[in-house]
């Protein structure tokens, strides 16, 4: 306590302090330094705290290769940020706060110095003025580098010539390493300089066991070599030369090669390692279906090639074997083949069914290196292919009608039983059903279609306009990845055409219409097509029949726009004009022909390539049925597990594509010889007192239907099935209906009607099977659904899958 004296005469005065306030300041100053300590650390360790935040945000903060170690770089960052937050808090001190500032300062730039040393402190910091080089190795990893020479096979012989490699690089030098097969595996994304890391990952590498693609591997090394800081480059193949997987086409290696600058353009060397002076070697190189969409209408051809890539010519005769599904079906026999010659093996095999099947090729015969005498692949085969077609002139003569010739040409009536025979027996049974499943419908009666994702292809048949919703409807369809063919005949109405748009506002037709169609004069030449300019990705088979006596005395004119990169021309006329024209639109395609595809202003359909040149061009709308099926060795597969498959109906559609049942007809009551099989559309059978298929008797017979069922809502359903003269319905092992004939025969009545109800879920695949005995008379066997907002109705045969795709199934 202080206290003031006042003079009141000379107003002077004088400040006392009371003593016992001298401890107390004392007290304070002491408190004051212990504070400021505590309160400096509390900062420094919230702007810690806060640096680790920003530090975790930005990782990595030191490069993978880097030689100075991250422990060293973190606690020097870290030191410097606590510094600052000391200066920060001594703010008062003004010498001490400097001091921390400084060495806050310099520990920080001494941090991000070392995040980026390797550009001074690294092996090749010393030498990149001097010349060194980056330098990506390349091992081929083919089946023949496994061949054993001396005792060791060559490609541990590369690894071993690799390791030289390294060893005997500068230290300023940079190392890529690639292994070469049908696809480049990059050990390394970019050159580096560590010795002992390359020797490690050399000491891993593995032989792919396929065939190498030389293109794919040395545009890999390209990429790599632009990563590195070096300017000279250098690529090192070592290989045993045998023949590569495909042929290597320099001028993309060149142009590859032209990306890099001038100064760094790469030098190639290559080192071969010696083969057997003695080396057979049988290989099947190459395994493809001839056809784009195969079914069960017709055999499909399945090319193969033989190559001898050995030393020795093959004199014996030996067996080339074509299994499918793991079953041997077909062989042939190749009489000889000499040394670095190829012989080309084609089999003919009809698929009963559709669904997913394994196609293998093996070369019977015993060589030096047996992992290529086989090759093998996946495809999915359709057993219908439904297509609209809608007609523009339903006339009420048959060849009047603008859609008669196409549907002629898709559907072709044939007698539908064959026989054929072996050895063992005759063995009778119903001709194959056609892949084109085609309903026509009228103009006018287009708006009545319920669905356009029923079909797969969409065909507009001289259709003068549309109402809106229809194309409207068929616009979404064709982006949803349907196929749409717009086939432009004298009563097409070209504002329709050219002002049709999405709802987006993109053009539907591929090319814009005159206002009229050209018309040929008479004593002209009429215009012809030019097969020369079909494209071969559509027109495949085109080459092999005769176009060149199609003659058009009228067609339309077309122009398309050259700026539009979603359209192009696929095949045109000796006049230069457009003749057919294609547009991708989202996930699906339009095809456009400039003349009608009946005889009005022309002669195509008396054309030999008349059915060919629909077929493909249907073929070409269909979405590939075989993607994802096949992977290429060494490819990267990401598969999703999950529990449960709810795709949209088109997506089911599109991934399971076989229609119908399976249908075993049995020529006993037992279920025990089994005399034909075929593909059924559905459960609705009525035979009367006769034979249900040619070879199947009358009496005591019974069939068995198999496959899936895919409903379109999850509930709760009702089956109907009526039967005469017995009948059970499974759904997932699961019986559901069980008709018994000693029912019927008591209450003295024939088919009757027998209802069971399940729980069945949207998209996923119920396993079905329905069993029918046949005894004496008249035979039956009728297969009906019901739900809540669904009436009674036959089984849609969109949702009766055919058959599990196995494939599918095991990824999900």
């Amino acid at each position: 306590m202080r206290i003031l004296f006042v003079g009141v005469g000379a107003m002077a005065f004088r400040m006392m302090t009371e003593g016992a306030m001298q401890f107390l300041l004392g007290s304070v100053v002491s408190r004051n330094r212990r504070m400021l300590l505590e309160e400096t650390l509390l900062l420094a360790l919230r702007c810690l705290l806060l640096a680790l935040l920003a530090l975790a945000m930005a990782l990595p903060v030191v490069p993978p290769d880097s030689v100075i170690p991250w422990h060293l770089v973190l606690p020097t960052l870290l030191l410097g940020v606590l510094a600052l937050g000391a200066a920060t808090a001594l703010w008062s001190s003004r010498g001490t706060r400097y001091l921390f500032y400084a060495i806050g300062i310099v520990l920080l730039l001494l941090g991000a110095w070392l995040i980026d040393s390797d550009r001074w402190l690294g092996p090749g910091a010393w030498g990149r003025a001097k010349g060194e080089q980056d330098v990506v190795i390349i091992i081929d990893g083919s089946a023949s580098m496994t061949v054993m020479v001396g005792g060791t096979s060559n490609f541990d012989r590369a690894v071993k010539d690799a390791n030289k490699v390294v060893s005997s690089l500068r230290s300023g030098d940079a190392v890529s390493i690639i292994v070469a097969g049908a696809r480049p595996i990059m050990k390394t994304t970019s050159p580096i300089a560590r010795k002992k890391l390359l020797r490690g990952i050399l000491g891993r590498v593995q032989p792919t066991g396929d065939t190498m693609n030389l293109t794919d591997a040395l545009n890999a090394a390209v990429i790599t070599l632009a990563e590195g800081q070096n300017t000279s480059k250098k690529i090192i193949l070592i290989t045993d030369a045998q023949k590569a997987g495909g042929r290597t086409d320099w001028s993309a290696i060149d142009k590859s090669f032209s990306t890099l600058p001038q100064k760094s353009k790469p030098r190639l060397i290559v080192r071969v390692l010696p083969m057997p002076e003695k080396f057979r070697n049988m290989r099947v190189s190459e395994l493809k279906a001839s056809r784009k969409i195969i079914g069960p209408d017709r055999e499909a051809a399945i090319n193969v090639r033989v190559d001898n890539t050995g030393t020795e010519d093959i004199i014996s005769p030996f067996d080339v074997e074509l299994l499918i599904d793991g079953e041997s079906v077909r062989r042939v026999s190749v009489a000889q083949l000499n040394s670095e010659t190829a012989e080309p093996v084609t089999f003919r095999y009809r698929f009963d069914l559709g669904g997913v099947h394994s196609i293998e090729v093996r070369a019977i015969i015993e060589d030096d290196l047996m992992n290529d005498n086989a090759a093998a692949t996946m495809v999915r085969t359709m057993a219908r292919l439904p297509v609209l077609v809608i007609d523009g002139n339903p006339s009420a003569r048959p060849l009047a009608r603008a859609s008669a010739f196409i549907e002629l040409a898709l559907a072709p009536r044939v007698d539908r039983v064959i026989a054929t025979s072996d050895e063992d027996a005759d063995v009778v049974e119903e001709a194959p059903l056609p892949l084109i499943d085609v309903t026509v419908v009228g103009a006018t009666e287009a708006k009545k279609v319920p669905d356009f994702g029923e079909y797969d292809v969409v065909v507009l048949a001289d259709v003068p306009r549309l109402p809106a919703r229809v194309a409207s409807g068929l616009a979404q369809f064709v982006s949803n990845g349907g196929g749409l063919l717009i086939a432009a005949g004298e009563r097409s109405v070209p504002a329709f055409y050219n002002g049709w748009r999405t709802p987006h506002g993109a053009q539907v037709a591929p090319a814009i219409l005159p206002p009229r169609r050209q018309i040929i004069l008479r004593g002209k030449t009429p215009a012809a097509p030019a097969p020369s300019t079909f494209e071969p990705s559509i027109f495949s088979v085109i080459a092999e029949s005769s176009m060149e006596s199609g003659l058009f005395r009228a067609y339309w004119k077309v122009k398309t726009d050259p700026n539009d990169v979603e359209v192009s021309v696929c095949a045109a006329l000796d006049t230069g004009d457009p003749m057919v024209i294609e547009r991708r639109l989202n996930k699906g395609r339009i095809l456009m022909t400039a003349v009608s595809l009946d005889t009005r202003g022309s002669n195509l359909p008396t054309l030999k390539a008349f059915l060919p040149f629909v077929h493909e061009m249907v073929y070409a709308l269909v979405p590939p049925v075989d993607s994802g099926l096949v992977f290429d060795p060494s490819s990267r597969l990401t598969v999703s597990l999950t529990n449960r498959f709810d795709p949209t109906v088109e997506e089911t559609r599109a991934l399971l594509v076989g229609r119908g049942l399976r249908g075993d007809y049995f020529t006993d009551p037992e279920f025990g010889n089994r005399r034909v099989t075929r593909l059924d559309v559905g459960v609705r059978a009525g035979w009367g007192g006769g034979s249900p298929v040619t070879g199947v008797p009358k009496d005591n017979f019974s069939v068995r239907w198999t496959g899936s069922l895919v409903p379109q809502k999850s509930t709760t359903y009702t089956f109907h099935l009526a039967a005469d003269d017995r009948a059970e319905l499974w759904i997932d092992g699961k019986s559901v209906v069980a008709d018994s004939a000693a029912d019927r025969a008591e209450e003295g009545k024939g088919a009757k009607e027998t209802t069971g109800t399940i729980e069945l879920e949207r998209g996923r695949s119920h396993a079905i099977r329905v069993e029918f005995v046949k005894q004496t008379g008249a035979s039956s066997c009728h297969l009906w659904w019901s739900a809540a907002g669904v009436g009674r109705q036959a089984v849609p045969r969109q949702l009766l899958l055919r058959l599990l795709l196995q494939l599918l199934l095991q990824l999900l």
